[in-house]
Parts: C-alpha cells; sequence; structure tokens
C-alpha cells in the first residue's frame, strides 16, 4: 500500500528566535486522497502538527512555527544534555481507509552555549582554619580555603549541577555551595577560578586574584639518639631543623614551639609526653645538644618518639637505642664475649672460630620447619626439638633430633650425624662430589 515519506527533519535551536519545526517529506501517498500529520516524540513529550499539505513546488519541505509552551516543554525534555534527539513518524490515511503506514527520522533538539550558559553573580573567598584565618593572609599549605557562589542562576530548563573552584594545579567540587578547597600548596599571586556547571554541561568562570604567603612546615633534619661510644648506659640526644619564619605585614607570626619525647622499652608502651627544655631557636631553626642526656639499661632496646612543633605544624621521628652490651665484659670470676652476665669462666655468644673453621658448638637453638639439611653446611650442633623433620626437608626419619655437621677447611667433605631423640637411632651421610650422598642407619 502507498504511503509517504519522511525524507529528513532539520535540527531545532529551541533557545533561538522563533523556534520552527522544518522537514522534507514526499513519495506516492500525496494527492488529494490522503491526509497526513507528523508526531515530535522525546522522553514523554508527544506533539501531533497536521493540516499540511505536500507542495511539489519545494519538494514537500515544510515548516511548522513551535509554539512558546512547546519550546518550554521541549528545553525541559533536553535540560540534562546540549542537544537531545527526537524521534519523528510521519503518518500517512487514507480517507475513508485509515492509516496506510509510516515513516520515521530522528532529529536533533540543540541549545546553544552563549545563549543557555549559567550566570552567576560572584564568589566570596574564606579561611576556615581558625588558627590563621586571624593573621590576615593566606597561608601556604595551613590556610584551608572555602569558596561561597552568590546568584548562580540556570536557563532554559536546567539546574545548577556543580559549584567548582580552580587554583595553583589543584581542583575541588561540589553539588553545593560553599565550596571547600582546602590547603593551597603554592605560594605568591594565586589566580582562583570560580566555575558553576548545569546540568547541560554548559559553564560560566569569574576569577580573584589572592595572595599566599610562603611557608613550609617545621622539619626535623638530623637527629641522634645514640649511647656513648655505643655501650654502656649513658645516653645522648642530638637533634636540629628548621622552621619557616611567617611575614605578615612585615611581623613574624611564626615561632618555634618547644620539642616532646616519649619513651619506652622495645615493644612497651609509650611514656607521658614529656617537654625537652634548652632547644636553642631563633632565625628559623633550632638545636638541641645533650651528652649526657640520661641512663638506660644497656640489655635493654629502646624508642623514643621526638616530636617538634612551630604554631602551625609539627614534625614526628621514632629512634630506636640498640642494647649497649659492651662485646667483651670481664668480671672478677668470669669472662662473657657478647654476654652482659657471663654464666661461666668464659661465656661467648655466637659461633667460636679456630684455624679457619667453627668449634662444635650449638649454632641454632632450634631449627624451624622450612630448613632443609641439605643446606645445614656450617659444622656445629642443631636441634630439632620442636615439631618434626621431614624426609621432604631431607631428614633420615620424620622425628625430633640432634643434627652433628663436620666438615673440612675448604668444605669440600662434609659429614652430617643425625640422633633420632625418640626411637634413639642414629644416622650418617657424606657431601663430596657435589652431591649428598644417602642416610645410613648405624
Amino acid at each position: 500500500m502507498p504511503y509517504s515519506d519522511l525524507y529528513n527533519v532539520a535540527p531545532i535551536t529551541l533557545d533561538g528566535d522563533n523556534p520552527t519545526l522544518k522537514f522534507e517529506w514526499g513519495g506516492a501517498a500525496t494527492g488529494k486522497d490522503f491526509t497526513h500529520n507528523l508526531v515530535l516524540s522525546i522522553g514523554a513529550i508527544n506533539y501531533t502538527f497536521s493540516d499540511f499539505v505536500y507542495s511539489s513546488a519545494n519538494n514537500g519541505q515544510t515548516i511548522i512555527p513551535l509554539s512558546e509552551s512547546q519550546v518550554t516543554a521541549l528545553l525541559g525534555a533536553t535540560s540534562n544534555t546540549p542537544s537531545g534527539t527526537a524521534t519523528y513518524r510521519l503518518n500517512t490515511y487514507l480517507k475513508g481507509a485509515g492509516l496506510m503506514g509510516t515513516s520515521t527520522k530522528t532529529g536533533l533538539l540543540n541549545t546553544t552555549p552563549s545563549i543557555s550558559s549559567p550566570t552567576f553573580e560572584g564568589f566570596t573567598l574564606s579561611d576556615t582554619n581558625t588558627s590563621t584565618a586571624a593573621l590576615g593572609g593566606y597561608i601556604q599549605t595551613i590556610s584551608s580555603l572555602s569558596a561561597a557562589f552568590t546568584g548562580a542562576t540556570a536557563k532554559n530548563g536546567a539546574t545548577i549541577a556543580k559549584f567548582i573552584i580552580s587554583a595553583a594545579g589543584k581542583t575541588e567540587e561540589s553539588a553545593t555551595t560553599p565550596v571547600n578547597f582546602g590547603n593551597i600548596t603554592s605560594a605568591g599571586e594565586i589566580l582562583v577560578t570560580a566555575t558553576v556547571q548545569d546540568s547541560r554541561g554548559y559553564t560560566a568562570s569569574l576569577t580573584q586574584t589572592i595572595t599566599v604567603v610562603p611557608y613550609t612546615p617545621i622539619k626535623l633534619n638530623s637527629y641522634t639518639f645514640r649511647r656513648e661510644n655505643n655501650v654502656g648506659t649513658t645516653v645522648q640526644l642530638i637533634f636540629s631543623g628548621t622552621y619557616s619564619p611567617l611575614n605578615i605585614g612585615g611581623v613574624d607570626r611564626n615561632s618555634f614551639q618547644g620539642a616532646t619525647r616519649q619513651l619506652r622499652e622495645m615493644g612497651g608502651s609509650y611514656s607521658a609526653e614529656t617537654a625537652i627544655s634548652d632547644v636553642v631557636s631563633g632565625d628559623g631553626s633550632f638545636s638541641y645538644s645533650n651528652l649526657t642526656w640520661g641512663t638506660l639499661l644497656e640489655d635493654t632496646t629502646y624508642q623514643i618518639l621526638l616530636k617538634v612543633s612551630d604554631m602551625f605544624s609539627s614534625d614526628t621521628v621514632t629512634l630506636t637505642l640498640p642494647k649497649g652490651m659492651p662485646r667483651i665484659r670481664i668480671t672478677k670470676y668470669s669472662v662473657g664475649i657478647g654476654v652482659t652476665n657471663p654464666q661461666g669462666a668464659l661465656d661467648v655468644f655466637g659461633i667460636i672460630w679456630q684455624n679457619s673453621l667453627p668449634v662444635m658448638g650449638t649454632v641454632l637453638s632450634e631449627m624451624n620447619d622450612s630448613i632443609d639439611l641439605n643446606s645445614m653446611t656450617i659444622q656445629g650442633l642443631y636441634y630439632k626439638t620442636i615439631g618434626t623433620g621431614t624426609t621432604a626437608n631431607h631428614y633420615p626419619a620424620a622425628t625430633k633430633g640432634i643434627l652433628e655437621v663436620f666438615t673440612n677447611i675448604d668444605a669440600s667433605v662434609i659429614m652430617q650425624r643425625f640422633t633420632d631423640v625418640t626411637n634413639l637411632n642414629v644416622y650418617i651421610r657424606s657431601y663430596t662430589s657435589s652431591a649428598w650422598a644417602s642416610w645410613k642407619q648405624i
């Protein structure tokens, strides 16, 4: 059955002067026995246009003015996009017979940024950090910038979607005003740009220039927490650093506020925060040196939490003080090497070497489950009394036991002897020619 074709529909600029619907159509069903209507659909909107006739003089080109109410509704339907897409359906009817067919096309419903972009009256900047707000200037890394927008208005059915602040390479945004921008990491004359963005994505911007005073947070640059000569009980504490003068209106608004320390034995709890007196400060630097700061147990490891502060920031470091046991401890009746309280005439902590070989003695107090006996090549005594060894780790049996390792100077020959302490079995094996022999029970 014949019906007319919709060839194309021109884009409609909804925010232009006198928006019109312009389309071209034609085909076989254009005679006087046929009637037509055009339906524009977008979202929940359906507008029907009728009473137009085909004219061969203009190849079926038809122009229909849109009413103000129609334009307003279509702007509302495209409030979240700068360019919406409508569907157009041309219906062909034969008199006395009803609908003969339809032809559809899509077309754009446009807005223009120069007409439909939002506007706003201005924005006000403030410092929400109470410690710096009263100083009369914005402080680098310390002041917290906030921007309040006024008079923001969206157009032609759109709504304000975002409030945006940009400065010094940083951007913050919010769905509401004010916008909390936070710290400014740069100093000097800083350009601040405020932008409102509507639901179509159109924007409008204003700018202000503010002065940001340079500031660097206080910093501990060097520090020492040590025992005198690295042994004994006398402890030394030395530290120094810098802080930033803050010149506002010719007056330095910053100063060194002090240092504190908290002490603990390794793994324990820190003591209460205690002030450190006699710190020398001025002209943007501070220092402290006490070579007899205190006395601490020599067989204990300590940690100190050191904190320094100026008026706007602080810096903290954790320093560790190792045990201060001397390598050799001589008493009236004994000598200790690496031992604080010798338990015999000679008490040694560690492996003893003689003639380029370790003297047979306990090397490990306990072998863990991951140790492979093929890797045990240093002369000495080793114990597996917690858990049991495995044949996968080259034990002669899955059992507890004592491993003895014997070797020559160049380790070209190694012998292992394993005593099963559960079943009292003894096994031996040797390493020669880059390979381990099988275990033999003796």
